[in-house]
């Protein structure tokens, strides 16, 4: 696993058959996730705050695949700043935010 990798914030894919799955390794926990498709969710939390979330897939061909990401805030720890810096909820409120703004400051003008 390049964990500079996750540090930075990118996402790897991993063939199933290269890393044990979540549920066998102490101290990952099933998780929900933002929906998008996977078939199951378990995450390992950081003394830091962050933790490693691994999404699990099937691959196009069938194969098991696992997408592993580092979440800087942790949303046992932080679930609010998870929420708005990394999940899609955080884009949404602030379009919802700049539309209202410019939507009154149309109607003052």
């Amino acid at each position: 696993m390049n964990w500079q990798a996750l540090r930075a914030g990118r996402w790897l894919r991993v063939p199933r058959t290269w890393l044990a799955h979540p549920q066998h390794v102490p101290g990952f926990e099933r998780v929900t996730g933002w929906p998008k498709n996977q078939t199951c969710d378990w995450a390992l939390s950081f003394a830091d705050g962050s933790r490693i979330h691994v999404q699990c897939y099937q691959a196009a061909d069938g194969s098991p695949m696992l997408c592993v990401h580092r979440d800087k805030w942790d949303p046992k720890a932080s679930p609010v700043m998870h929420l708005l810096l990394e999940t899609p909820v955080g884009p949404m409120l602030g379009l919802v935010a700049l539309v209202t703004v410019v939507g009154v400051a149309a109607t003052r003008a």
